[in-house]
């Protein structure tokens, strides 16, 4: 069970990352 949580953590951390990026490379222009 501690194996598929550390999975899904991993999973949405990097999505998070990603989507934290691409807000980041979106907004930049604007500026």
């Amino acid at each position: 069970m501690l194996d598929v949580t550390a999975r899904v953590f991993t999973a949405f951390g990097h999505g998070a990352a990603l989507a934290l990026l691409a807000v980041t490379v979106a907004e930049a222009p604007a500026e």
